[in-house]
């Protein structure tokens, strides 16, 4: 006999939960569609080559990676953006641009298991493609501010930062040739903190460049504003400054300044990104990790063809967000009125009317499949949470309440369902 067992960060998914993602994937999709983004889908396996393109170093360690019965080289996509960017690569001819898409779909990595962090996981992916102006940035930025008002989310922070910005500082204090290192650092703050970062800086850099570093991410001093402090190190004409300076600009005028933060931690793990970045925390609950990130990455797409092409997107992290009682009470996902109808062999034309008579008005109907005794359909019933059971007798029904046990019999196919849906529709 074997053993029933899943895969260490795998999960099953039950009916109930499965019903909640699928109507918060349906919210998101209308969401992202109404801001002008497209539906597109990728195969799950992509080529290891087309995966690692760029991405490499910790992304190498976590892809599932295997050879096909061809002897191919493949892995099972760990995100949505580097198969994007390929697609992008293969049909921006058919699509033209700038272009906006968006894809709801499974992803996996062979990383450590953690709350809110599995080995098979859905991300709700926006990109605007074509584009490297800062409204696209700030495109990005506002359709995830309004997909997570969508789903009832409304206290939270999306945290923004410019990659552009350390660079330009690491060129200015003379180490530019560590970027990828120190941004792939600093990104681990929040998660080990300060002084461990500092430590592993130390082992590339001198302590003289770690300090210039932590006074210009942390000054000691106190600062009216983060941005206006990293201005005066590195100029008025910081193109990246600039750049930031525009999108919270935009931002105070939307009256939304609430919702952003300029955080100079922000730097994305991934090495693709390449201007903007962000991610996003629920007020109250920044150890859940972020729920909505992305950026830019400017030469992603040049990896797949001899053009080089702009894009931006974000993610929002479903799983995570089902895993919050925070955000399952903020999502406010109501299941529709379910009815019961006990078998009954000689009724079947009634049933199957009755059935068809509530659908109409938006009540979803079971009726027990088998002939079995009054009981155990009784006891089936209230194990789902079915509240209201109909029998069928001779041409009538009889309407029961399973909560109070209280029936009301004699009643027509009209009266059932006009009953019905004074009860739970109004």
């Amino acid at each position: 006999m074997i053993d029933p067992r899943v895969v260490k960060g795998f999960r099953d998914t039950l009916p109930h939960d499965e019903y909640l993602r699928s109507q918060v994937i349906q919210k998101l999709a209308g969401a992202f569609y109404l801001q002008g983004y497209q539906p597109i889908d990728t195969p799950i396996l992509e080529y290891t080559e087309t995966l690692l393109g760029k991405s490499g170093g910790e992304t190498e360690k976590q892809i599932f990676r295997f050879r096909d019965a061809g002897e191919r080289d493949v892995a099972m996509r760990f995100d949505l953006t580097v198969p994007m960017a390929r697609y992008i690569a293969m049909h921006k001819e058919e699509l033209g641009l700038p272009f906006k898409r968006y894809h709801i779909a499974k992803v996996w990595r062979g990383e450590k298991p953690q709350r809110g962090r599995f080995r098979e996981f859905y991300q709700c992916d926006f990109d605007l493609v074509g584009s490297s102006s800062p409204a696209s940035d700030l495109d990005i930025l506002l359709t995830a501010y309004e997909s997570l008002q969508t789903l009832g989310i409304t206290e939270f922070t999306i945290e923004v930062n410019h990659r552009g910005i350390l660079r330009e500082y690491l060129e200015k204090i003379g180490a530019v040739e560590h970027t990828v290192f120190i941004l792939r650092t600093i990104d681990k703050i929040d998660k080990v903190g300060q002084e461990l970062v500092k430590s592993e800086l130390a082992q590339v850099l001198s302590d003289g460049i770690v300090n210039q570093l932590y006074e210009f991410l942390f000054p000691e001093k106190e600062v009216e504003s983060l941005l206006e402090h990293m201005t005066s190190v590195l100029g008025l004409d910081s193109p990246s400054i600039l750049h930031m300076k525009l999108i919270f600009n935009a931002v105070k005028n939307l009256d939304l300044s609430h919702a952003f933060q300029f955080n100079p931690k922000i730097t994305r793990g991934l090495d693709y990104y390449t201007g903007m970045v962000f991610e996003t925390f629920l007020s109250g609950d920044r150890m859940l990790g972020s729920i909505c990130s992305g950026g830019r990455y400017d030469n992603l797409l040049s990896l797949y063809g001899k053009e080089s092409i702009s894009g931006v997107g974000g993610s929002i992290g479903l799983d995570r967000l089902l895993t919050s009682e925070k955000c399952l009470q903020l999502l406010n996902i109501t299941t529709p009125p379910k009815v019961f109808i006990y078998h009954n062999t000689d009724g079947y034309t009634q049933a199957y009317s009755l059935i068809k008579a509530l659908q109409r008005i938006g009540i979803v109907v079971e009726m027990y499949p088998d002939a079995k005794k009054i009981d155990n359909q009784t006891k089936y019933a209230i194990r789902r949470g079915f509240s209201q059971a109909i029998f069928i007798e001779g041409n009538g029904y009889t309407l029961r309440d399973m909560t109070k046990k209280e029936s009301v019999k004699d009643l027509s196919l009209e009266m059932v369902v006009s009953r019905l849906q004074e009860q739970y529709l109004g």
